[in-house]
């Protein structure tokens, strides 16, 4: 960074103190030549407005600093804004539509939320008139993705990296794409349903060593109260799930390959906690930097 920390003075007031105090000072030779466009701003425009408006000075650094007044409560609007619109799931950022578009004018909270992943003003611009007309759009950068979703803008990693992870046994914490899973064995009588971002799976019908692994085409599971099997394809349709979700969506598979949950939406039918299960694998997850 360059740190200029003598912009509170003139340059005659500079040179006023430095002749005051015997201080002695380097001139840049460049400064008097007219062959840059600063010098020229510098010895022809700043004085024919001074002519027109003696304390142009003044009036600059005035507005100046009131400028820097409005940049620091629009620096705390975005950030406030961000913290209601946006969640993250994984290596994902979910960027509310209906909450977004209510803002006026929208372009520069569109250029504060989105610049930092990468996108370019004229992407942006894209961007703002596909909210309207084209739902599905993908925007790229050279670290992330975004795509303009039914009810969000989802922001993810580009390209995103298939991880998975073998689970040996009932109890351990694992990190896989962006999320930290925390297993431990417990009983029926003791789940909390109400706590969040929690599964539970009735442990004696699980053969380990388990696999976390994003999911393929053709994988087939019994969602949560459905009595025969669905492809996960079909279900990602008729759930609206967008591209990128699907992209890195995982599933957590037994070792004779059934499904038993869709990570972070919907368990499978044949491992649900019953009257009879005696034994429960709890699952929780979350956002590994939320640990």
């Amino acid at each position: 960074h360059t740190l200029r920390p003598l912009l509170f003075a003139t340059k005659q007031q500079l040179i006023q103190y430095a002749t005051h105090h015997g201080l002695s000072w380097r001139e840049d030779e460049t400064n008097l030549h007219g062959t840059h466009d600063r010098n020229h701003i510098r010895h022809q425009v700043i004085p024919a407005l001074q002519a027109l408006n003696p304390s142009l000075e003044h009036t600059i650094y005035a507005n100046i600093q009131h400028f820097r007044g409005i940049y620091t409560v629009w620096e705390q609007e975005q950030r406030e804004q961000w913290r209601q619109l946006a969640r993250k799931q994984g290596n994902c950022w979910f960027i509310s539509r209906p909450e977004l578009e209510v803002l006026e004018p929208l372009s520069p909270y569109l250029f504060a939320f989105l610049s930092p992943f990468g996108l370019n003003k004229d992407q942006l611009t894209r961007l703002q008139q596909a909210l309207s007309h084209q739902p599905g759009a993908l925007f790229y950068s050279d670290a992330y993705q975004v795509e303009v979703a039914r009810d969000s803008l989802l922001v993810a990693p580009y390209p995103l990296q298939a991880e998975q992870q073998s689970i040996p046994g009932p109890d351990g914490t694992y990190q896989v794409n962006g999320f930290r899973f925390t297993l431990t064995l417990t009983e029926p009588q003791h789940l909390d349903l109400r706590a969040p971002a929690y599964a539970y799976l009735d442990a004696d019908k699980l053969t380990f060593p388990l696999l976390l692994r994003p999911w393929q085409a053709g994988d087939r599971f019994y969602p949560l109260g459905m009595e025969h099997p669905k492809k996960l394809s079909d279900f990602f349709v008729d759930e609206h799930w967008p591209r990128l979700l699907k992209a890195q969506t995982l599933i957590l598979q037994t070792r004779q390959g059934a499904i038993a949950w869709v990570v972070g939406s919907r368990l499978d039918e044949r491992f649900k906690v019953t009257p009879g299960t005696k034994q429960v694998l709890a699952i929780h997850f979350e956002a590994a930097d939320q640990v």
